[in-house]
C-alpha cells in the first residue's frame, strides 16, 4: 500500500481519482517513517510534500514539516547549483561549444512547475564529441579539476572506441558527468549531425542554455531508466511527463528509435509508465514500437512488470544486459562484434576506476573474466527458473 500512496504522488498533478485513492489511504495506518524513507530512496519526497500538504489536517505535524524541510533544503541547492554552473555556461555559449544540459537538471528547469521539484545528484551534459579536448581546457580555466579517470576522452582515432568512458568533473560539492555519445550508455550509437542541428535553448540566469527536443530527451530518459535496471521511481516519472510534453513529436520518436536502433528499450520505458499510471501513453503508440515476441519475453523476464510496479525491480540484472538486448537487433553484424568486445574487455583504466583497483594490478584480469561470465550465468539462471 505504501509503494501505491508514492506512485500516485510521483506525478506533477493528481487527478480526481489519484486524489481519492489518497484520501482513502489516509484514513488507514500509515508508517510514515518507512513513507519518508522509501521516497528518499525513489527520488520523489518533493513530490510527496507537493501533494500531502493539501491533507494537512490528515498527516501528522512532525511528518509534514519533514517534508517541508526537505522541499526547501533540495530547492535552495538546485537554485545553488544552476547559478553556480551558469559561469561555465555562459563560457560555453561564447565560445561555441556543442554542450548540451541533459536529464535531471535539464528537467528540473524544462518539465516540472518547480525547481525543487526534481531531486538529482549530479548534472549532465551531452558534448559533441570532436570538441572533448576543447572542454577540458574550459573546465580547467573555470576551476573544475577531474574526478574520474584519465583516459575518458574521444579521439579522433578512437571515437568508437572510447565510447563508454564518461568523465566526472567537480568543482566544491558540484560534480559535472560529460557524456560524449548519444545517449551515454554502453553502446556505440552513431551521435548523427541532425541531433546537434535540432539543438534548443532557453534563458537561465540571463544565460543561455542548450538542451536536445524533448525526443530525443525522452528516449534518452527510457535508456538511462532501462540501463540503472528501472531503480528509482523518479525516472519513470521522467518519462511520464515527457511523453504527455505539449507538441511533441511522436513522429520524430518513431524516427530516432529506428535510426538508432533502440525501439524495444523505448518502448519498454514507456510500456512500464503505462504499467504505474494507465493511459499515459497511447497503445496505439506503444504499437509502433513494440518489439517481437522474443525480445518482447526477455524484456518482461528480466523486468518483470509487476515487481517494478510494486517497486521492487530487480537488483540482480548485470548493468551490462540492457546494451546486449539492444546489441542483439542490430544490423550491422561488424559492429555489433566490435561493441560486444569492448562492452567484454573495456580499457584498463575503466576497470580500475570502477572497480576501484590500482592500474596494474593482476585484479583486474579476474575481473575482465567476471565480466566476461555473469551476463551468461544471469540468463542461464533465468531459464533455469522458467523451465
Amino acid at each position: 500500500m505504501m509503494n501505491r500512496l508514492l506512485i500516485q504522488c510521483s506525478r506533477i498533478k493528481l487527478s480526481p481519482p489519484q486524489r481519492s485513492f489518497v484520501e482513502k489511504m489516509l484514513d488507514s495506518e500509515i508508517h510514515w517513517k518507512q513513507v519518508l524513507q522509501r521516497s528518499a530512496k525513489e527520488g520523489i519526497t518533493p513530490f510527496l510534500y507537493r501533494h500531502l500538504k493539501s491533507f494537512q489536517d490528515r498527516i501528522p505535524n512532525s511528518v509534514l514539516e519533514q517534508l517541508k524541510k526537505i522541499y526547501v533544503r533540495n530547492t535552495g541547492r538546485n537554485i545553488f547549483l544552476f547559478k553556480k554552473i551558469a559561469p561555465l555556461l555562459r563560457s560555453f555559449k561564447r565560445e561555441n561549444m556543442r554542450v548540451c544540459l541533459s536529464r535531471g537538471g535539464r528537467l528540473a528547469l524544462t518539465l516540472y512547475p518547480e525547481w525543487g521539484l526534481r531531486h538529482f545528484a549530479d548534472i549532465d551534459f551531452m558534448v559533441y564529441p570532436g570538441e572533448a579536448l576543447h572542454l577540458v581546457d574550459i573546465l580547467d580555466r573555470e576551476g573544475y579539476w577531474k574526478g574520474s579517470y584519465a583516459s575518458s576522452f574521444p579521439t579522433k582515432k578512437k571515437k568508437k572506441l572510447m565510447w563508454m568512458l564518461e568523465t566526472g568533473f567537480k568543482n566544491d560539492n558540484l560534480w559535472l558527468d560529460f557524456h560524449f555519445n548519444y545517449p551515454g550508455i554502453e553502446i556505440p550509437l552513431d551521435l548523427d549531425e541532425r541531433i546537434w542541428e535540432e539543438v534548443q535553448s532557453f534563458s537561465l540566469f540571463d544565460t543561455e542554455v542548450s538542451i536536445f527536443p524533448a525526443e530525443y530527451e525522452l528516449c534518452l530518459l527510457c535508456l538511462h531508466a532501462q540501463k540503472h535496471c528501472y531503480g528509482r521511481l523518479m525516472w519513470l516519472t521522467d518519462i511520464a511527463e515527457l511523453s504527455l510534453s505539449p507538441g511533441i513529436s511522436w513522429e520524430k520518436v518513431f524516427d530516432i528509435c529506428k535510426r538508432l536502433e533502440i525501439s524495444p528499450s523505448v518502448y519498454y520505458g514507456l510500456h512500464l509508465a503505462n504499467v504505474l499510471w494507465p493511459e499515459t501513453v497511447a497503445m496505439s503508440l506503444l504499437k509502433e514500437l513494440e518489439p517481437g515476441k522474443i525480445t518482447k519475453g526477455l524484456l518482461a523476464a528480466i523486468w518483470p512488470e509487476e515487481k517494478v510496479a510494486l517497486r521492487r525491480p530487480n537488483a540482480e540484472v548485470p548493468g551490462r544486459i540492457s546494451s546486449l538486448l539492444l546489441l542483439a537487433s542490430w544490423r550491422n553484424i561488424l559492429l555489433k562484434l566490435k561493441t560486444l568486445f569492448w562492452i567484454t574487455f573495456p580499457p584498463r583504466a575503466y576497470m580500475a576506476y570502477l572497480h576501484k583497483v590500482p592500474l596494474n594490478s593482476l585484479r583486474i584480469y579476474w575481473l575482465y573474466l567476471g565480466r566476461m561470465f555473469r551476463p551468461a550465468a544471469f540468463f542461464a539462471k533465468l531459464i533455469l527458473k522458467k523451465i
